[in-house]
């Protein structure tokens, strides 16, 4: 296949679909595909965002070693809705290196926050959150303190994907109440630099007035 020609020669969802299936299990084409997302020609980039979150919906571990490409391509300021969109309903399906997650929490984190955000790069994002939240439980109160400040001024795409994690974060509290006076929750400084509140040293035991069950109270 010639990839460029294809990406150019339309922009449908059967397009993309058969780039997923022309990548199927191949790195290499995979690599090809993401190339071609790194591109500064706009349409070029908004083309091949959609086909490359699908490929790594089927094969997550297509984007392990394209991580500090695609965080830097999210953060950057003049990006089309489609590269943010993609770029974390991708990150839905990943399993995020431990050196990448404080980058990606904060960038998920001032998503949901924009007011100039799509509704679907908030919801994405939430999701992305909601998955890190299970390994890094610091963040809980934050998303539950940012939910409830956009909750009430969004879509319902919205309102349902942000019920549904608070759902999901109150069904994971009690398996964290369980280990949470003996466990320590975490090991990596680096994890939320711009919004995770860390203790004064890792690893730590949550003091008995700091337990998940806080979390969710008030």
């Amino acid at each position: 296949m010639d990839l460029l020609h294809k990406i150019l020669s339309e922009h449908s969802r059967r397009q993309c679909d058969e780039i997923v299936a022309w990548v199927g299990d191949d790195q290499k084409r995979f690599d090809a595909l993401f190339k071609l997302f790194l591109s500064h020609e706009y349409r070029i980039v908004q083309r091949s965002a959609w086909p490359v979150s699908y490929c790594v919906q089927a094969n997550p571990s297509f984007i392990s070693k394209h991580y500090p490409m695609l965080i830097s391509k999210m953060q950057e300021s003049d990006q089309p809705d489609a590269v943010k969109r993609n770029g974390v309903r991708l990150l839905q399906y990943a399993d995020i290196p431990e050196k990448y997650c404080g980058s990606v929490m904060d960038l998920c984190f001032q998503f949901v926050a924009s007011p100039d955000e799509a509704v679907a790069i908030k919801a994405f994002s939430l999701t992305v959150l909601g998955n890190l939240s299970k390994k890094y439980p610091d963040i809980i109160p934050e998303i539950k303190l940012l939910i409830e400040e956009q909750v009430g001024r969004e879509k319902p795409a919205f309102k349902s994907r942000a019920l549904k994690l608070l759902k999901d974060l109150k069904n994971h509290k009690v398996r964290l109440l369980k280990t949470a006076t003996a466990e320590p929750l975490a090991t990596n400084t680096e994890v939320g630099t711009a919004f995770v509140k860390k203790p004064n040293s890792f690893p730590y035991k949550v003091p008995k007035s700091q337990s998940i069950e806080y979390f969710f109270t008030g």
